[in-house]
């Protein structure tokens, strides 16, 4: 059992992102460090916490996949809030923000998410 990431599951044509359980709770804390560290404004924090809120091991294995469209996107900051997040993405899979964890990512296979 796995979790995926969808972007908007009607469009055929983008591939759905399938993560093992492991692989998403790396991801996932990576992507909250990483925002939390970013997060200046309200909407900001707003999408961290809705990310934090995908943590396993408060909602169980397995269970955390979303779509991408559940994110807290709002009409008149949609832009803003895109350009955060793909901030936020670039700095988590760069590995910037890897040092203040207490083990060390599998470096390709975080990095490799974005390729898949």
């Amino acid at each position: 059992m796995g979790n995926t990431i969808v972007l908007n599951s009607n469009r055929e044509n983008i591939k759905p992102l399938s993560m093992t359980n492991t692989l998403t709770a790396v991801f996932l804390e990576v992507l909250v460090l990483s925002g939390s560290m970013a997060a200046n404004t309200n909407r900001e924090k707003e999408f961290i916490i809705w990310l934090a809120q995908r943590d396993q091991e408060v909602v169980g294995m397995g269970t955390v996949g979303f779509d991408i469209d559940e994110l807290p996107w709002t009409i008149d900051n949609f832009t803003k809030e895109k350009e955060f997040l793909i901030e936020v993405l670039d700095k988590a899979i760069g590995g910037q923000v890897w040092s203040k964890l207490n083990y060390e990512p599998n470096k390709e296979m975080v990095r490799n998410i974005s390729k898949k």
